[in-house]
């Protein structure tokens, strides 16, 4: 920092940021139902929080076991993004797993839609991409030994 102001996101004499992480992010989906047991039968996670916020909203997020960041799993009209289509559209979200090759095993048993096969990525580990039942795209990474 130059001149010595303090940083906004650190309030005077504290010592810990007022921002301490990333609570959620939106993944927009056609039928909160339908995406919840995807993504709680389907990929394990836990349903977090399922709130009902009134006028047919539905405050609705999962994560991954022992996971701190979750997906807030909304309608369009909640998200002001267009309705899910066919075609698959990268959410710009990556997970992050301990057998990528293997997940991707399990994936295609159960029947979910592969967008890439795993390979070595050019950074030394292995990662492909899935979709979810609305086409929302994700990548997932395998965690090296170094970055856990």
């Amino acid at each position: 920092m130059d001149g010595g102001r303090r940083t906004p996101a650190i309030r005077e004499g504290a010592d810990t940021p007022l921002i301490t992480r990333i609570h959620s992010t939106p993944v927009v989906v056609s039928d909160q139902e339908r995406a919840l047991e995807f993504y709680t039968r389907v990929l394990g996670w836990e349903k977090d929080i399922d709130h009902d916020m009134g006028n047919g909203m539905r405050f609705l997020t999962v994560r991954p076991p022992g996971g701190d960041t979750v997906l807030s799993l909304g309608t369009p009209e909640m998200h002001g993004r267009p309705v899910p289509g066919a075609e698959p559209r990268h959410t710009g979200i990556s997970l992050a797993g301990t057998d990528v090759r293997a997940t991707f095993d399990d994936f295609r048993a159960l029947g979910v839609r592969i967008i890439q096969e795993p390979e070595e990525m050019s950074w030394g580990t292995v990662g492909g991409h899935f979709a979810d039942p609305d086409g929302n795209v994700f990548f997932v990474a395998e965690e090296r030994a170094d970055e856990s």
